[in-house]
C-alpha cells in the first residue's frame, strides 16, 4: 500500500496470525512497482513454502542493520529487489496471459536496473547481482538490455562510472585520481587505463582541460 496512508488490519476472530512487514522508500520505489505490476491495496494469496520463503527473507533484512554487518545498504536493497521481484513472480503466474516480462514491461524493468546501477555503481557490482534484483537470469538481462538500450550492461555501467568519475575530477580537487577511483567502484589502475581510453587523457590531465 502506499506510504503515509491511514489503515488498520487485524485477525479474525477465530484465527490467530504472525505479523511481519516492510516499509520502502526512494526514487526506484514507484516504476519498480508498476514494471512488476504489484497490485496496490490488494492481498496476494501465496502457498505455505512461498510464506516460509518471506518469513526468512524478512527476518533477513531485520538483521542486516545489525553492526557485525558490512555493507549493509547494499545487501538490504538487494534483497528488497529480489522479494519483490519473486512477489511478483507469484502474481502474475495466476494471471499467464499478463505475463510481466512481456516487452513493454521489460523497458520499464531495465529502467529499474538502470536506477539501481545508478544508485550501487560504486560497489562491487556484478551482472549477476544486476540481473538478480530485476528478476531475470545474466544471459536473459545482457541480452534484453542490449536490445533496449543498444549496449551491454556491462559497458553501460563502465561508461556510468566513468561519467560520474569525469564530474568528480572537475568540482573536487582535492580528491585524488586513486580517492576518486574507488569511489566510483573501479581499482585505480583499470580506471586510469579506461578513462584514457574514452577521453583520450589521463585523469590527471583531464582535470586541468575542465
Amino acid at each position: 500500500m502506499p506510504s503515509k496512508l491511514a489503515h488498520d488490519y487485524g485477525p479474525s476472530a477465530t484465527e490467530s496470525w504472525l505479523l511481519g512487514y516492510m516499509g520502502i522508500e526512494g526514487s526506484f520505489v514507484e516504476s519498480l512497482v508498476n514494471a512488476l505490476q504489484l497490485p496496490m491495496m490488494k492481498p496476494i494469496s501465496v502457498n505455505e513454502p512461498k510464506i516460509q520463503q518471506l518469513e526468512s527473507d524478512i527476518r533477513e533484512l531485520w538483521h542486516v542493520s545489525e553492526p557485525e554487518e558490512s555493507d549493509p545498504y547494499h545487501k538490504a536493497s538487494t534483497k528488497i529487489y529480489s522479494m519483490l521481484t519473486s512477489i511478483a513472480t507469484t502474481t502474475q503466474s495466476e494471471k499467464p496471459m499478463q505475463n510481466y516480462r512481456s516487452t513493454t514491461n521489460a523497458k520499464e524493468m531495465l529502467r529499474a536496473s538502470v536506477q539501481y546501477m545508478e544508485q550501487h555503481y560504486m560497489e562491487n557490482l556484478s551482472l549477476a547481482n544486476i540481473a538478480d534484483t530485476v528478476g531475470y537470469s545474466k544471459q536473459h538481462f545482457q541480452r534484453k538490455f542490449k536490445e533496449i538500450y543498444g549496449v551491454n550492461p556491462s559497458h553501460y555501467l563502465q561508461r556510468l562510472r566513468l561519467h560520474r568519475g569525469a564530474e568528480l575530477l572537475s568540482e573536487h580537487s582535492e580528491l585524488s585520481v586513486g580517492e576518486i577511483a574507488t569511489m566510483v567502484g573501479m581499482e585505480l589502475n583499470y580506471f586510469v587505463r579506461i578513462f584514457k581510453r574514452e577521453h583520450g587523457i589521463t585523469p590527471a590531465k583531464y582535470r586541468f582541460t575542465v
